[in-house]
């Protein structure tokens, strides 16, 4: 994910990464995806995710799932 450029934002994408696979619970990520790079990449890295929230995404470009 290319716009996560400071270094408490990889911090917590790697925790999310270390905990994800002790969830018993289905997991929806939430947090920052404002392009179609960066919702295919979290995709990519998390194939187990239920969900991935865009909102914040769909605000700043309503046409961005098309």
């Amino acid at each position: 994910m290319k716009k996560l450029g400071k270094w408490w934002q990889w911090a917590l994408l790697a925790a999310f990464a270390a905990a994800l696979p002790r969830c018993t619970m289905p997991v929806c990520y939430n947090g920052d995806v404002t392009t179609v790079d960066d919702l295919r990449a979290l995709e990519a890295a998390f194939p187990e995710l239920s969900g991935i929230m865009v909102v914040r995404g769909l605000i700043a470009d309503p046409a961005l799932l098309r």
